[in-house]
């Protein structure tokens, strides 16, 4: 976006198949559309986004983690609308951000949705994830939980954001087995390395 500034977001549509392929793409469409570069812009978007979905005949919802990032400051602002906290990873361990949170954007017609500061400080990893991840079960029926996942994260330490993904699939996919995955999987990994995103 404008001045280098990026927009991340990760959405989590309610149910499967076309329906929510569908309510997938509008987000991510509309999103990109939008272009929100200010807190009070991602406010403004998802207020709207938000209204459009809540209109919709098919009663769907979208969890959603959204974010507009500047890749050489590292300052940003974040929103979290019913989808799990995203975790930090980082010099100090592996810690879930602290964000308040608001509803899953189309719940409510009039919600609003309050952008707070993001700050990634270089090294520093933002792992955003669906909860098809903590709620995968393996072949026995356990759930990994958020436990689970900060184990496999620290199973690949220093690693980058590229390898950090795809080692959370495989071990995913090895704990299911034959089985397969019973939910959608999403993840999304972001880190500044001084000049390089």
């Amino acid at each position: 976006m404008r001045d280098g500034k990026r927009l991340f977001f990760l959405a989590d549509a309610q149910g499967h198949g076309v329906p929510a392929a569908l309510t997938s793409f509008h987000i991510h469409h509309r999103l990109a559309q939008l272009a929100p570069d200010t807190p009070t812009a991602l406010e403004v978007a998802l207020a709207e986004l938000n209204r459009e979905i809540n209109a919709q005949a098919l009663e769907s919802y979208v969890t959603l983690i959204c974010g507009v990032l500047a890749p050489g400051s590292g300052d940003g602002c974040i929103v979290r609308a019913g989808h799990p906290s995203p975790l930090l990873i980082g010099p100090n361990g592996i810690e879930p951000m602290k964000l308040e949170g608001a509803f899953p954007i189309g719940w409510f017609e009039h919600a609003t949705f309050e952008a707070e500061p993001l700050r990634l400080a270089p090294g520093t990893q933002l792992f955003l994830y669906s909860d098809g991840v903590t709620e995968a079960r393996d072949k026995d029926g356990v759930e990994l939980e958020l436990d689970g996942l900060r184990a496999m994260l620290t199973a690949a330490p220093e690693a980058s954001v590229d390898v950090l993904v795809s080692h959370v699939d495989a071990a995913l996919r090895a704990r299911r087995g034959n089985a397969g995955l019973e939910d959608d999987i999403s993840i999304l990994a972001l880190e500044i390395k001084g000049d390089r995103e």
